[in-house]
């Protein structure tokens, strides 16, 4: 996928596993997915993460996350996750500058 191409962290291109797990997503978008990738750096300036570039994307975009107890346990569900095209739009926002 051309736009994860220009993905960085603060050790260069992202991974190929880490790659695969944003394709993972934008096949098949649900609450798991993705809190398990709204945390990557995509863009090793200011380490901006995926979920801070739909912030900066949609300024509407939930400024919380998901909440668990201490075992775990979901309390309280993202409010809104991103389509896959909303998600590709933010990160290459972010990353083509």
């Amino acid at each position: 996928m051309k736009i994860l191409k220009n993905c960085e962290n603060i050790f260069g291109k992202i991974s190929p596993q880490t790659e695969r797990r944003i394709k993972k997503y934008i096949n098949n978008p649900n609450y798991d997915n993705w809190d398990d990738i709204q945390s990557i750096i995509i863009k090793p300036e200011g380490m901006t993460t995926i979920w801070q570039a739909m912030i900066k994307s949609d300024p509407t975009f939930p400024k919380k996350g998901r909440s668990e107890d201490f075992e775990g346990n979901i309390i309280k569900e993202w409010e809104r996750i991103p389509m896959p095209l909303e998600l590709l739009r933010a990160i290459k926002e972010v990353t083509i500058q």
